[in-house]
């Protein structure tokens, strides 16, 4: 008899192999994608804490080791944080006050915690507070319910 094709067992066994080698593909394409999440969020803290500081080094004469609460949105408004503008998205979950705050015709300034989703709580960090200290001669920064790990 002449035999044609594979047989049920050669078919099922392909289909087993391909799918595991998906699955460790996906599983290690779910690490690299957290850790470039993990990197741009530092990067992010990074970027809040030089405009924050730069922000302190103006205003010397007026902070002291007490330091003043200014929040993420007051340093992009005075460019101390450079941002490109993004486009509005329904996904992320903007209220009607945080929308007109933040967005000129659908154009945004948006901080955003890469970690999470586009719409959980905390993903826009615009709202959130650092402290500008001045002290020995320098400007301290402390980044306010910002997590830095």
């Amino acid at each position: 008899m002449n035999k044609k094709g594979f047989t049920l067992t050669e078919i099922l066994a392909v289909i087993v192999l391909m799918a595991v080698i998906s699955l460790i593909a996906y599983s290690a394409t779910n690490v690299v994608q957290k850790s470039i999440n993990d990197r741009m969020y530092k990067s992010t803290l990074n970027l809040i804490k030089d405009g924050a500081k730069n922000y302190g080094e103006d205003r010397q004469a007026k902070l002291d080791a007490n330091g003043v609460e200014v929040s993420v949105w007051d340093l992009i408004k005075n460019n101390y944080i450079p941002l490109k503008k993004v486009t509005y998205n329904d996904k992320m979950n903007l209220d009607t006050a945080s929308k007109n705050r933040y967005c000129n015709n659908n154009e945004c300034l948006l901080v955003v915690d890469n970690r999470k989703n586009m719409g959980d709580d905390n993903y826009i960090l615009n709202e959130k507070k650092v402290k500008v200290k001045y002290e020995n001669n320098r400007v301290y920064v402390d980044l306010l319910g910002l997590d830095s790990d």
